[in-house]
């Protein structure tokens, strides 16, 4: 016998993550607060409302193009 579970919850990720598809697989990243960066464990990729995805390395925030928007975040502090 096989048994199927599927949810009809369209989101599929807690509350202050956003769902993002990469590489044809669906993943959970953290929603951009003002000093996210500086927490143990969040990682460095993050969702930012009006950037997309951007990541954070040595300073720097980059958007999926890796386009440096240190200045554009910044701003939002």
């Amino acid at each position: 016998m096989l048994i199927s579970l599927n949810s009809c919850d369209s989101d599929t990720c807690d509350s202050g993550y956003t769902e993002i598809e990469n590489n044809g697989e669906t993943i959970c990243i953290p929603d951009y607060l003002v000093g996210i960066e500086t927490k143990e464990g969040m990682g460095t990729t993050f969702y930012h409302s009006k950037e997309g995805v951007i990541e954070y390395k040595n300073g720097i925030w980059t958007n999926y193009l890796g386009k440096d928007i240190t200045e554009v975040i910044e701003k939002t502090k």
